[in-house]
């Protein structure tokens, strides 16, 4: 049969070529005495030059456009990403400081007559004006004024407010909103000229400040809390992860905070106004520079940061592109003569064509410069001319060849312009109306086990045998596609189409009852009149087919006879215009995700049943159905995903088969069982053991792998040694402990450091060799830089204390 359908497609291409030659008899009058090979040329050259220079042109545009946009999305993510993480530092230095005021430690600061005596208690209030573990690194100092008292206690030590050098500022700093409930604000001073080394009698107010008044709850503050925020720090933040950006932070005064391109800032002087953070904007400097502006504003510090970007660095890209462009040009320009030769060969396919033709034509080709296509077209008229015989054979073989036909229909493999061709051909008259049919067998046996090689023997069997009285009320022979068998009907009248279907159901009912003891379910698509949408209408009668199947009720009143007394027949057009309009209730999802949160097996089954009444009840098609059953499905398994539970761990080899295994499925039970004990049970067990045990119990091995290694260990060692994800383990310290893990180490160095300084009289370089640290150097600084002095000046004072 595959070489009858090549010789039918030969055929076609003669067909073709004969009508496209008869059309253009035209060329053969203005070409006739052309050489062809000077054409192809030609051809090719217009082939080759225009894609290049059309692509360089549309590389370029293309190219402009879309890293402009890309950078501009960059720009305007590094803005954003710049004010949160600066925000974050400032926001936090804010909190942690109005919350030290309820501290014994600076209450004692507040009412108190300080001395020097009060050793101990300095220490204390020092540490907690030092500012907690991770964020003392952005602190450069601090300074607290008791005016009461008339004493200072900063960084650099205690003195009497009397000696202060610059009492004007600090006046004003205290009479700053006096009227008023302001009890904090941030000072910036940043570009202000500063001594090199400053005296400790001169209040540190350079750069940027956090001031507090205390008692923030009276009505006239007598303290002031000011905090010095390290300048340093505070710009590395800013301009860490810039690229290729400039970036320019303004206070709400418009002041400089951090500039690292002066011209831009002069910008923002003069035309700041100007700059929104809505969108990237393109600016123009007087130096004719031209940037693209992204601005991000800070709700919370007032502050504006403005992300720029050159946008010469685009256009120098862009302008290789065009040169490349030109290039290949030349290179193609050198090519014309390698094209010249390569028109000779790709010719040489045409001359040994027709060599072939009068070799098969068997005749003497004695004219040296005849038009080769005019000699191929006859020839091909002379092949036209004997293919009766072809035609002959087809009709031995046309009950295969429509059986092929009616295949490539089904699967759309037929073009629209070639179904009258094949029609004609198969001797095939469509009437105004079709319809079509798919079938499926089954067996009597509720019980009887599924085996597939056998229902294909049985499908193949029924249509062999099939009765005449059935096949003459087909249109094309019947086939086995996608398990099911398929048929169509055709008549002019719609009525007397539908009145045929149903004739063709009792019958086939008999037919497999009566020799094979079976029964059958018919699903029938809707009426279409045009032969080139059978492959949608067949999906349609496997729509329902599959309704016929899952959802029909077997009503006993609507018995046709005692052939097809189980036997069903569903149409197309039942479904879709009987259909319930259904609204998915979500609360399902809510209920199932509380009871398996809870671990209530017993109430996730009443979901479970609850949801699957409420789809039987609807009368939804089987589409539909499927589609909410995924989502719950879906919902039931994110709920242990989310929890932090391993789907493997959970349905062991089946975590890769169980939307297979569900999708098997067409029995609503089987469904239900499905959902209850394959899914939510393993689910709330694994659940259950892993919030009982787990999270202690790692927390107690993190805290041991710390104590073993004197905390020389890392977050990536400790995941790898514990056996899980660094993310995951990032997780337990912040439930547990509230921490980072690298704040969790720092914290334990320090105290071990302190522990060993007071209680024993081992060196600091021994101290410092015991937590692992191979340079003593980097120990000291470790230890000053979270505690605030030397570990030699530590145990000093602490011995001081003790004595």
């Amino acid at each position: 049969m595959c070489i009858i359908m090549q010789l039918i497609c030969h055929i076609d291409w003669g067909y073709a070529m004969l009508e496209k030659i008869k059309q253009k008899e035209w060329m053969s009058i203005f070409f006739g005495k052309i050489n062809y090979r000077n054409r192809i040329l030609w051809y090719l050259l217009v082939i080759v030059f225009a894609p290049i220079i059309i692509l360089g042109l549309f590389s370029y545009r293309t190219y402009v456009t879309e890293v402009t946009r890309n950078v501009n999305l960059s720009t305007q993510a590094t803005a954003n990403q710049v004010k949160n993480q600066v925000d974050s530092v400032l926001i936090n230095i804010k909190k942690s400081y109005l919350e030290v005021e309820d501290t014994d430690e600076v209450k004692w600061l507040l009412n108190t007559f300080i001395s020097y005596s009060d050793y101990t208690e300095l220490v204390k209030a020092i540490d907690v004006l030092d500012g907690s573990t991770y964020l003392s690194e952005y602190i450069d100092g601090f300074t607290f004024i008791n005016f009461n008292t008339g004493w200072i206690l900063s960084n650099r030590g205690l003195y009497e407010y009397k000696d202060v050098e610059n009492k004007e500022d600090i006046d004003m700093l205290y009479r700053y909103e006096a009227n008023t409930l302001v009890r904090n604000f941030w000072l910036n001073r940043i570009g202000f000229t500063q001594p090199i080394k400053m005296k400790r009698e001169i209040v540190n107010l350079n750069n940027l400040s956090f001031i507090c008044k205390l008692p923030a709850k009276s009505k006239e503050p007598y303290s002031l809390m000011i905090i010095n925020i390290d300048q340093a720090k505070l710009q590395k933040m800013i301009g860490d992860n810039l690229g290729n950006n400039d970036i320019t932070v303004l206070d709400s005064n418009d002041s400089l905070i951090y500039t690292t391109n002066q011209e831009i800032y002069k910008y923002c002087e003069q035309r700041g106004e100007n700059l929104s953070s809505e969108k990237v904007q393109t600016i123009k400097l007087e130096n004719g520079q031209v940037y693209n502006v992204a601005v991000a504003a800070s709700d919370e510090m007032g502050w504006k940061y403005v992300v720029s970007y050159d946008t010469n660095n685009i256009k120098n890209a862009a302008d290789k592109i065009l040169s490349f462009s030109i290039v290949m040009i030349a290179i193609v320009i050198l090519g014309f003569g390698m094209a010249i030769l390569a028109t000779k060969r790709i010719y040489e396919p045409v001359l040994d064509l027709t060599d072939h033709v009068h070799e098969m034509a068997n005749v003497n080709r004695t004219k040296k410069k005849e038009n080769e296509f005019e000699f191929i077209t006859k020839s091909i008229d002379n092949l036209v001319g004997k293919n009766n015989a072809l035609e002959k054979l087809m009709e031995g073989q046309q009950g295969q060849l429509r059986e092929f036909f009616h295949l490539r229909l089904v699967r759309n493999e037929i073009k629209k312009n070639q179904l009258e061709q094949y029609l004609t051909r198969l001797k095939l008259r469509p009437q105004k109306y079709l319809g079509v049919i798919s079938i499926n067998i089954r067996s009597q046996d509720a019980f009887e086990e599924y085996d597939e090689t056998k229902q294909d023997a049985v499908r193949i069997a029924v249509i062999e045998n099939m009765p005449e009285e059935i096949l003459e009320q087909l249109f094309m022979s019947p086939i086995c596609s996608a398990k099911v068998m398929v048929m169509s009907v055709t008549h002019d009248n719609k009525e007397e189409l539908e009145a045929n279907i149903l004739r063709i159901f009792d019958s086939f009912a008999k037919y497999v009852k009566q020799h094979y003891h079976m029964e059958i379910n018919f699903g029938v698509s809707k009426i279409f009149k045009d032969l080139y949408l059978y492959q949608a209408a067949y999906h349609e009668s496997l729509e329902a087919l599959k309704n016929s199947e899952v959802f029909c009720d077997k009503q006993e009143d609507q018995k046709l006879n005692e052939f097809e007394a189980d036997s069903q027949i569903m149409f197309y057009s039942d479904i879709t215009n009987n259909a319930n309009r259904f609204v998915y209730n979500t609360a399902f999802e809510g209920e199932i995700k509380e009871a398996v949160d809870l671990c209530d097996r017993e109430r996730a089954f009443r979901t479970v049943d609850k949801f699957i009444e409420e789809l039987t009840s609807k009368k939804i098609t089987s589409n539909e159905c499927s589609f909410y059953m995924h989502r719950f499905l879906i919902s039931i398994i994110l709920i242990a995903s989310n929890a932090g539970l391993v789907i493997n761990d959970i349905f062991g080899q089946e975590a890769n088969n169980i939307f297979l295994n569900f999708n098997q499925l067409y029995d609503m039970d089987k469904m239900t069982s499905f959902f209850k004990y394959k899914v939510v049970t393993p689910i709330i067990l694994e659940l259950s053991k892993f919030r009982t045990n787990r999270t202690t119990e790692i927390m107690e091995n993190i805290q041991r792998l710390v104590e073993e290694t004197k905390g020389d260990i890392t977050l990536a060692e400790c995941a790898e040694r514990l056996g899980y994800h660094p993310s995951y383990i990032w997780k337990i310290m912040k439930l547990e402990k509230n921490i980072t893990f690298s704040d969790y180490i720092a914290e334990y160095k320090v105290l071990e450091a302190k522990r060993m300084l007071t209680t024993t009289s081992l060196t600091v370089a021994d101290i410092a060799a015991t937590l692992n640290y191979t340079n003593t150097q980097n120990f000291i600084r470790f230890f000053s830089k979270h505690v605030g002095t030397t570990p030699g000046k530590f145990r000093q004072d602490y011995n001081k204390v003790l004595d």
